[in-house]
């Protein structure tokens, strides 16, 4: 039975927290636009500027489980088997598994 790596929050950062947020800044800065309000301008970027962080920070996020064999790495929506054998060393910078087979969820994951 796969044991899972990855925080019990991964469902909460990667879909909740971003769903709230931008609904709800979003509806903020349609309010502000609704009433032809002066910090309209700062509002939208600020809102865009949020969802550009919080789709590289959280959205990307993934699930990972493992077992003895392999590490199972889910977006919730597919989940991927990779062999230890094909994993490469992580490089310097952050770790991102790069399988020689090239794995279908989203090419490389991040986690």
């Amino acid at each position: 039975m796969p044991r899972t790596l990855s925080s019990r929050m991964t469902f909460l950062g990667k879909l909740i927290f971003p769903t709230l947020w931008i609904m709800g800044f979003g509806f903020a800065t349609l309010v502000t636009f609704a009433a032809n309000d002066r910090y309209f301008p700062q509002f939208l970027v600020f809102w865009i500027a949020g969802i550009v962080v919080i789709y590289f920070s959280c959205i990307r996020m993934k699930r990972v489980r493992r077992d003895e064999g392999a590490l199972y790495i889910s977006n919730y929506l597919k989940e991927i088997r990779v062999p230890f054998p094909d994993m490469p060393l992580p490089r310097k910078r952050g770790v991102r598994a790069m399988s020689r087979k090239k794995p279908n969820l989203d090419d490389l994951p991040c986690f």
